[in-house]
């Protein structure tokens, strides 16, 4: 029989889940706990969120949520576990977690949820490598402007060239130089 206080842990991940864009699970065995309170604020300044969590419960809220269809055969969830909540920057808090993790090689990715897809270590270290959000609309916005700059300076180009032809003729003609 579930006691009180785990019930109230599973409504309170169940209803975190249901407001999130993805999760990422880590080990984080090893480090103390001065340096997870450290990768909990890093986190939160990027608008994510890093709590651990007890296995079977969050198992228990995945299945709720209906985030995954089964999630007794993951393995991710068999050690001790810490959760990294993904909102609108998926991106971001993740970095930091990889920075956070070449600093303590202790603590490890197990594994994520983004869009309801199980991605093994590998996918997550490899959203890690991207680029930033910010970065990746500055690139964006980039792309959009580069056509508009070109017709810009094209149609400079020609005035630009008129004004040179005809201070050339002036100057064939005898005028001031």
């Amino acid at each position: 029989m579930p006691n009180k206080k785990n019930i109230e842990q599973v409504k309170k991940l169940t209803e975190s889940l249901a407001e999130i864009e993805g999760l990422v699970f880590v080990d984080y065995q090893g480090a103390s706990a001065r340096e997870i309170e450290q990768l909990r604020n890093a986190v939160e300044e990027l608008g994510g969120t890093f709590h651990i969590v007890k296995n079977t419960l969050l198992r228990i809220a995945l299945m709720r949520s209906n985030i995954l269809n089964s999630v007794h055969g993951i393995d991710v969830l068999k050690s001790p576990t810490a959760v990294l909540y993904l909102h609108e920057d998926i991106i971001s808090p993740i970095k930091k977690l990889a920075e956070f993790i070449k600093a303590n090689p202790q603590v490890s990715i197990k594994g994520g949820i983004i869009n309801n897809e199980l991605l093994p270590t590998q996918k997550i270290d490899e959203i890690a490598k991207l680029p930033s959000y910010d970065k990746l609309i500055a690139k964006l916005l980039g792309q959009i402007q580069a056509p508009v700059s070109g017709l810009v300076r094209t149609l400079s180009g020609i005035n630009r060239s008129l004004v040179y032809t005809l201070d050339q003729i002036r100057i064939a003609k005898g005028g001031e130089q």
